[in-house]
């Protein structure tokens, strides 16, 4: 039965049959549809939009849900993608708020310091009226200070917008007297009915009106009507009219759906400032002299405080200069004005006090901290106040080492060779030049040094001495002949300490070995000359020095042990 009824519908149809049966397949298939509307979606976008707006409206809602999805997903992406857009974009504004913000403040000094902005100002203060307010109304060419859209049939205010230095009231109120008076002269005066008011002047202000067919736009302009004012409202009439015309037929009170005709409305917004060439070209030598006179002020001041500051600091800089004061960095001012200048201060530090005032300029009060100096001048001080020197002795100190010359007395010297260590920041000390009154005690001198400057050298890990040399003989004779002096002068005989050194290429263990034997070599010969065995003593250098790292070297020394 169907395959006769297909028969009959070929026989009846014919050709469009076929075609009838493939369009029904491709309509039926989502794939063929699909494929069809997208070879014709961009054609169909394009004539769409010749008509109207609808389509950028339907898209607006999808484009931002796209834009809001991208910027969760990635924003860096959209960021780079905009990034040659916005460089230039947000440059361009930047230069533009600056170049109005320098041609204001040009135009604020011009006012400000010229002839006529005194008369300004007296007018102002004459009138009770604001410097500000006739500085407009003397350089103001025009100005669009409101803008009202007012539904034609109702005459209720639809959207307002102002400046933001504009004075405003009621915009409710001034949309009911406007639509007032517009039907006022509609019913007082024979006018066609496609005529309206366009214009009214109240003083210096002057209202322009354009009348659409369901709105009215009305400028407040201060000043001249500029002749593109009209075009321009007419224009954003038109705007108005078009996106909004569906709301605009069905206008009930109801201003939530014009929100965003703030923006068009705005564009009216404009201000013109008067230009006056003559002036333009005169010289504001007023200004000039001003600007002079300013930096002149202030150049001296700066002056005077760079002086001031230069007087202190060189004040602060005899200070640390004197021997027993540091001064330290943190300077700060009491309530009077007085610098607290915070310094380290030796007890010896004196001839300051004259530096702490000046009469041209503030005080200095001294917040110290109490050290010892290590200047040479405060350590030979505190060396001469300890070691007390006699007539014919001297006492100097050279990088912190105290020096002794001249001559003094036995019992002196022996104070001074113990006492010398007590003094604060002393580093050293030498008695090479010192004589003592006493032959016998100036002999033991002479020969202590001799005995502590003698050494005897090693090669690399070798411990023996292999013969009495007449250095060792000449030691073993001054040994002897010390201990000799020392029994004529009543006292007991030294005891002398042999220590001996190594280089640091072995071991500790090792070394300190190494420096007994040697030390041992030494004694052996020593004995053998006739020194007393029970007067030398054998040390290493790492147990004499006890702990300390001794120098690197491959010797034998010996020291008195007083």
């Amino acid at each position: 039965m169907d395959s006769d009824l297909e028969r009959v519908k070929k026989l009846l149809l014919g050709k469009e049959y076929a075609e009838l049966l493939a369009l029904k397949k491709e309509l039926e298939t989502a794939e063929a549809l699909t494929d069809t509307v997208a070879n014709v979606l961009a054609e169909a976008l394009e004539a769409r939009t010749r008509q109207d707006d609808r389509i950028s409206n339907v898209l607006a809602p999808t484009i931002d849900q796209a834009i809001a999805g991208s910027i969760d997903q990635d924003p860096k992406k959209l960021a780079e993608s905009l990034y040659p857009i916005m460089g230039p974009a947000i440059r361009k504004s930047i230069a533009e708020t600056l170049q109005q913000m320098l041609e204001n403040f040009n135009q604020l000094l011009e006012q400000s310091l010229s002839p006529k902005s005194l008369r300004w100002r007296f007018d102002a203060w004459r009138t009770g009226r604001s410097y500000s307010e006739l500085v407009l109304l003397n350089t103001l060419e025009y100005e669009v200070q409101q803008v009202f859209l007012i539904h034609t049939e109702t005459s209720l205010l639809i959207s307002h917008v102002y400046s933001e230095l504009t004075a405003h009231n009621d915009p409710d109120m001034v949309s009911s007297m406007l639509s007032a008076v517009r039907d006022f002269v509609a019913d007082s005066f024979s006018i066609g009915d496609d005529d309206s008011l366009d214009a009214l002047r109240l003083g210096e202000l002057s209202i322009v009106v354009h009348s659409g067919p369901n709105a009215i736009l009305a400028a407040v302009v201060r000043g001249t009507i500029p002749e593109h004012l009209r075009a321009k409202m007419q224009q954003t009439s038109e705007t108005l009219h078009r996106i909004k015309r569906q709301q605009l037929t069905n206008f009930d009170g109801d201003t939530a759906e014009f929100a965003d005709v703030e923006d068009d409305l705005r564009g009216i917004l404009e201000s013109k400032q008067r230009q006056d060439e003559e002036e333009e070209r005169k010289i504001p030598w007023l200004a000039i002299v001003a600007i002079v006179v300013g930096l002149s002020i202030s150049g001296y001041f700066s002056y005077e405080q760079q002086k001031a500051a230069a007087a202190l600091q060189a004040r602060v800089d005899q200070l640390d200069a004197v021997p027993g004061i540091v001064v330290l960095p943190g300077e700060a001012r009491d309530e009077a004005g007085n610098v607290l200048l915070p310094i380290l201060l030796d007890p010896l530090a004196e001839g300051y006090e004259p530096m702490l005032t000046d009469p041209l300029g503030p005080s200095i009060s001294l917040q110290p901290s109490p050290y010892v100096s290590a200047e040479d001048e405060l350590i030979l001080k505190r060396a001469l106040t300890l070691l007390k020197p006699e007539s014919e002795t001297s006492v100097t100190v050279v990088d912190g080492v105290v020096t002794l010359d001249g001559r003094a007395a036995l019992q002196w010297y022996r104070d001074a060779s113990s006492l010398w260590e007590t003094v604060p920041g002393a580093a050293g000390y030498a008695d090479d030049g010192l004589e003592l009154y006493d032959p016998v005690a100036n002999r033991m001198l002479q020969l202590g040094r001799q005995i502590e400057s003698f050494t005897v050298a090693f090669e690399k890990e070798v411990a023996e001495i292999e013969e009495i040399t007449p250095g060792i003989r000449q030691l073993a004779r001054q040994l002897k002949e010390m201990n000799k002096l020392a029994e004529s002068e009543g006292r007991r005989r030294f005891n002398f300490m042999i220590v001996g050194y190594t280089d640091d290429s072995g071991s500790v263990r090792y070394n300190r070995g190494m420096g007994t034997r040697r030390a041992e070599q030494l004694r052996d010969m020593l004995v053998a000359e006739g020194v007393a065995a029970g007067e030398l003593e054998v040390m290493n250098s790492f147990d004499y020095m006890e702990g300390e790292t001794p120098e690197a070297k491959r010797e034998v020394r010996i020291f008195l042990v007083r």
